[in-house]
């Protein structure tokens, strides 16, 4: 459940717990907060030799995948927040530390191809998500 279905979903967080739609935008924020926090502390240690590239991702892609069950399992909305900031702290690497990992894997003659497509995909994924979630969230729920 990343930003894009969160924000689709707002109205019914707040109507399945309760709560006024402005405190169901919380959830937006905390994920968001938690992308930019994790990115300073799960993103340098990719740059040492001796960690590399690959374990900060499969560690933090690990935990994200994990904690997505409890969040769609959340009986409250405290539970729902906190492990929605969670959320965006473990699945900051991706998008931080994308670059990076092209600059290494790519050739010189190629690496303004591989940025375009990363940025490309970048700015096409959340709007391309949000639009998915406009429409499966009201029949799915």
């Amino acid at each position: 459940m990343s930003a894009s279905i969160y924000s689709a979903a707002q109205e019914e967080v707040a109507h399945e717990f309760n709560g006024s739609s402005t405190f169901s935008s919380l959830g937006l924020a905390l994920y968001v907060l938690g992308y930019g926090v994790g990115s300073m502390f799960l993103s340098p240690p990719s740059e040492l030799p001796s960690v590399g590239r690959n374990v900060p991702y499969v560690v933090a892609m690990t935990i994200y995948v994990l904690i997505s069950i409890p969040t769609a399992l959340s009986q409250d909305i405290a539970t729902l927040l906190t492990l929605r900031f969670f959320q965006g702290f473990f699945g900051s690497p991706l998008l931080t530390t994308g670059g990076a990992s092209l600059g290494d894997v790519s050739r010189e003659p190629n690496k303004p191809y591989a940025f375009y497509s990363l940025a490309t995909f970048s700015l096409a994924g959340p709007a391309l998500g949000i639009t998915r979630a406009g429409f499966s969230t009201p029949v799915l729920g």
